[in-house]
């Protein structure tokens, strides 16, 4: 029962996560195509691309926590060794979710499986590990506005030589769904983020409010852009006979999985919004919100066992909107029986152990798991 009193956790993250992982059961399970904000049969369509874009924010908090938090570890005697204990543990964590992930991908579902993308995204996170709020922020506005005209570029290349789009790392960087080159900017926000005092109400309630701002910023601006009227310039580059037109159109507009600047923009305000609201109601609120946190901080678990359902129940079919709401009650009721049983996830056990293990011999403290296992 420790980690049900557990002092160290963040609950607000749990709540934040728990959400992000019934999120992405609607964009796999039915959730409509479309969002028509007149239109409240199309709301559900809300979840296409955010809620796995705030799984991606979390996974950045996670990493500042892992790597020290707001203090970086420089509150410590053994600063070094801490930090190299965390980078190794990072990118242990980083090669078994990257397997969980192609273990999930080869039951071959119509769900486009993000554990791998994610994957690397941790490893190229460890560089910038060391990183204050401050420049971790600047970091992701630049890389939001740098990073979709670099894969507009770099996927015309992969489209015009045919092969490169199979190739596994083409496809996580830069051809997949959610491109870790672009997506990057995502997990540096998260990161900024996880840099900041979160026990502290006014950073929540900053998160809110710069969340919000974030969001009407950016979708505005989609909008705006996805007005068939606005000019695209046309430019074509290449080499060796072989002529390169990128399709510039795809930097405009805020359609989910988009990648435009826009999308980004908005949609990391979103997860802002998000996790600073979850931070200010979850532990007031803890016993009506218990069940979306056990969801939340089983997440892995409960999203490796989302697909594997998903494999046995609709081998041929496509799910219908009534298979979200049944995962989302058969989770929120069998996540909250196993966090009060057991605790941590089966999964979340398993990383931990192994990354523990994996740091333990450097430097002369033993790692103990931290607020953000």
């Amino acid at each position: 029962m420790r980690a049900i009193s557990d002092p160290s956790r963040l609950l607000g993250l749990d709540v934040a996560r728990g959400l992000a992982v019934l999120g992405m059961f609607g964009a796999h399970l039915g959730a409509p195509d479309d969002l028509v904000l007149t239109d409240p049969a199309s709301w559900g369509a809300i979840v296409h691309g955010r809620s796995s874009i705030l799984f991606a924010v979390l996974a950045g908090v996670s990493i500042a926590l892992l790597s020290g938090g707001r203090s970086r570890f420089e509150d410590r005697e053994d600063v070094g060794a801490a930090r190299a204990r965390s980078r190794i543990r990072i990118v242990v964590r980083a090669l078994l979710i990257f397997l969980i992930g192609a273990g999930l991908t080869a039951l071959d579902t119509n769900i486009l499986v993000i554990l791998q993308y994610y994957a690397l995204m941790f490893l190229l996170a460890v560089p910038m590990m060391r990183r204050r709020a401050r420049s971790l922020f600047l970091l992701a506005g630049a890389w939001a506005i740098v990073s979709p005209v670099i894969v507009v570029l770099l996927g015309t290349v992969a489209e015009a030589y045919g092969g490169l789009e199979e190739n596994l790392l083409v496809e996580l960087l830069v051809t997949g769904g959610y491109p870790v080159i672009a997506w990057m900017s995502f997990l540096w926000f998260g990161m900024g983020i996880g840099r900041l005092d979160l026990t502290a109400p006014v950073v929540a309630v900053r998160l809110l409010g710069v969340g919000v701002g974030l969001a009407v910023v950016g979708y505005a601006l989609g909008v705006a852009t996805t007005d068939p009227s606005v000019p695209v310039v046309q430019a074509s580059f290449g080499a060796e006979g072989v002529i390169l037109e990128p399709d510039w159109s795809l930097l405009l507009g805020l359609e989910a999985h988009s990648g435009t600047t826009f999308e980004i923009v908005g949609s990391s305000g979103v997860a802002a919004a998000i996790i600073g609201s979850s931070l200010l109601v979850a532990r007031p609120l803890r016993p009506v919100l218990f069940p979306i946190e056990s969801v939340g901080a089983t997440a892995l678990s409960t999203y490796s066992l989302h697909v594997v359902a998903y494999a046995l129940l609709f081998p041929d079919d496509d799910p219908t909107l009534s298979a979200w709401l049944w995962f989302a009650v058969t989770a929120l009721v069998l996540c909250t029986l196993w966090r009060l049983l057991f605790g941590r996830g089966p999964l979340e056990r398993l990383i931990t152990a192994v990354s523990v293990r994996a740091a333990e011999g450097v430097g002369p403290r033993k790692v103990r798991a931290g607020p953000a296992d």
